[in-house]
C-alpha cells in the first residue's frame, strides 16, 4: 500500500466528510431555527425509537467486504445485497406497524402517517449497491464520497422549503426520505458490477457470523447513545429534550466530518498489515494519535465558548445548552478514541470488541441516570456520558490486550497527551475570556487560536504523527523535484 494512495485516499475522505458534515450542520441550523426546541425534541425522540430498528438488523456486511480476503467475491457481494434487501423489508414493515402507537405515545398521533414514510427510507436504502464498499479495499473512496454527498446536499436544499411548508417535525422525516433516495440512486450510478442477489449458503453464513457481534454492538450503541435521550425525555421537558438534541447534534458534527476519516482509511491499512506486527503497531499508533488530535480539535472551541456557539447558531432559546455542549464534546472525543480500538480489532476479524465495549457503555447509562437524577440539570447528563465513555474505553482496551496482544498504552498514550495539552490550553483560554467583555468575533478568534495552538502542540509531541509528517513533506518535495 503506497504512501501516495494512502495520502490521496485520506484527502478524499477528509474533504468529502468535511462537506457532508458542513451540510448536515447547516441543515440542523435550519430545522432548529424554523421548527423550535419542542418540535426538535419530538423529532429526536421519534427518530431515536425507529433508529433502534436499523441497529437491530445491522450486520455490518460492508466491513466484511472491506476486511475479508474474500471481499472481492461477486458471490459474497450478492449475498450482502440479498441480506440488505431483507433487512430493509423487515424494518419497513416494523416502522409501518409501529408509527401510530409511537406517535400516540408522544402526543402527536395525527402525524403518524408522516412518520410512516420512514418505512420508505429502509426499503430504499436496502436496494443500494455494495460496490462503494468494495472500492475501499483499494483505498478508492471517491465513489462512496459522491454517494454520501449527493444525499445530504439534496436534503439540505429541501430543508428550508420543507420546514416552511410543514412547520413541524415532519420536515425532518421527509428530508431523510430524500437523502436515502439520492444515496441509493447514486450507488447504482457509480457501480461497476451488475447488481445481483446470491443465496450462496457459505457467503450468507460468513456474513452472519461476522455481523452478529456487530449487530449486538449496534443494539448496545443504541442503548448508550439513544438511552441518554430517553433519560432526558423522562426527567426533563420536551423543550429541554430539544435543547439536548441540538447540542448533541452540534457535538457530533466534527466526528461526522473527520472521525470517519481514520476509521475508513485505517481499516484496510491495518488489515493489510495484520501479519506484520511492527508495521501494524506503527499504523495503529498513527491511527490513535490522529484520533486524539481530532478529538482535541473538536473539544477546545465547544468547551471554551459553548454558550456563545449555541446562541449564535440556533438562537437565545438554546442558550441553556452551552455548558452541556462542552461536556458532550468531551464525550464524543472519548468515543472517537474508542473507535481506534474497534478498528484495530476489526483488522483481525474480531467484531466482538465493539459489542463488548458498547455493552459497557450501555451499563454506563446507570451513571448517566444517577448524575441526572441527583443534579437535576442537563449538564449532569453530559458529565455522566463522559464517565460512561471512560468505562467503555477501559473495557475495550482490556479485551484488545487479551485477544490481540496489543499494548493498551499504544492507544492510551496519545489520549493522555491530548488530555494534558487540552486542559492547559482551556485553562489559558478561560483566563483570556475572563478578562472582560469580549464580543462574538473576539471569542471566536480566541477559540480558533486556542484550537490551533493545542493541535500544533499535540502533533509535535506525538512521535508517529511527527514521523509521518516528515515523511509526507519529503514525499511532496520529491514529487516537486521530479516534476
Amino acid at each position: 500500500m503506497s504512501r501516495r494512495r494512502f495520502i490521496s485516499g485520506s484527502a478524499v475522505v477528509a474533504g468529502s466528510n468535511g462537506l457532508i458534515a458542513a451540510a448536515t450542520f447547516a441543515r440542523s441550523i435550519i430545522f432548529a431555527r424554523i421548527l423550535g426546541p419542542e418540535n426538535m425534541g419530538v423529532a429526536a425522540l421519534a427518530l431515536a425509537v425507529f433508529g433502534l430498528l436499523g441497529l437491530l438488523t445491522d450486520i455490518g456486511f460492508e466491513k466484511l467486504l472491506v476486511q475479508s480476503p474474500k471481499g472481492e467475491s461477486p458471490v459474497l457481494q450478492g449475498a450482502a445485497h440479498l441480506l440488505a434487501v431483507l433487512r430493509g423489508a423487515v424494518c419497513a414493515g416494523a416502522v409501518y406497524l409501529l408509527a401510530a402507537p409511537v406517535m400516540n405515545l408522544l402526543g402527536e398521533g395525527e402525524s403518524a402517517d408522516a412518520l410512516g414514510l420512514l418505512a420508505g427510507v429502509f426499503l430504499i436504502r436496502g436496494l443500494a449497491h455494495a460496490d462503494k464498499w468494495r472500492y475501499q479495499r483499494d483505498l478508492r473512496f471517491g465513489p462512496s464520497a459522491t454517494i454520501d454527498m449527493a444525499g445530504v446536499i439534496l436534503s439540505l436544499a429541501a430543508a428550508p422549503l420543507l420546514s416552511i411548508w410543514l412547520g413541524d417535525f415532519r420536515a425532518v422525516v421527509l428530508a431523510l426520505v430524500l437523502q436515502g433516495t439520492a444515496e441509493m440512486v447514486a450507488s447504482h450510478l457509480v457501480a461497476e458490477r451488475k447488481y445481483r442477489w446470491s443465496r450462496d449458503r457459505e457467503s450468507l453464513s460468513d456474513l452472519w457470523a461476522f455481523g452478529l457481534p456487530l449487530l449486538l454492538a449496534g443494539v448496545m450503541t443504541f442503548a448508550a447513545m439513544q438511552g441518554d435521550r430517553f433519560i432526558v425525555a423522562s426527567l426533563f421537558t420536551k423543550e429541554q429534550l430539544g435543547v439536548y438534541a441540538v447540542a448533541f447534534g452540534l457535538a457530533q458534527i466534527p466526528v461526522l466530518a473527520m472521525g470517519r476519516v481514520t476509521t475508513t482509511v485505517f481499516l484496510p491499512s491495518l488489515a493489510a498489515a495484520r501479519e506484520q506486527p511492527e508495521r501494524f503497531r506503527r499504523r495503529l499508533a498513527m491511527c490513535s494519535e490522529a484520533q486524539a488530535v481530532l478529538g482535541l480539535a473538536m473539544c477546545i472551541p465547544m468547551v471554551l465558548i459553548g454558550t456563545t456557539l449555541m446562541v449564535w447558531l440556533y438562537g437565545e432559546e438554546y442558550a441553556s445548552g452551552g455548558v452541556l455542549l462542552g461536556w458532550l464534546a468531551v464525550g464524543q472525543a472519548a468515543r472517537l478514541m474508542r473507535s481506534a480500538t474497534a478498528v484495530a480489532a476489526l483488522a483481525f476479524g474480531d467484531s466482538k470488541n465493539s459489542m463488548v465495549a458498547n455493552t459497557a457503555r450501555s451499563l454506563g447509562l446507570v451513571i448517566v441516570l444517577a448524575c441526572a437524577a441527583s443534579m437535576g440539570t442537563l449538564t449532569s447528563v453530559g458529565i455522566g456520558i463522559v464517565l460512561g465513555e471512560a468505562f467503555a474505553i477501559a473495557v475495550s482496551l482490556r479485551r484488545l490486550r487479551r485477544e490481540q496482544a496489543i499494548a493498551p498504552m499504544l492507544i492510551l498514550r496519545p489520549t493522555l497527551l491530548a488530555t494534558l495539552v487540552g486542559a492547559l490550553v482551556v485553562l489559558a483560554g478561560g483566563v483570556v475570556l475572563g478578562q472582560g467583555h469580549i464580543g462574538l468575533f473576539g471569542q471566536l478568534a480566541v477559540a480558533a487560536f486556542a484550537t490551533a495552538l493545542a493541535v500544533g502542540a499535540a502533533a509535535i509531541v506525538m512521535p508517529q504523527l511527527r514521523a509521518e509528517g516528515r515523511g509526507a513533506v519529503a514525499f511532496l518535495r520529491a514529487r516537486k523535484v521530479g516534476s
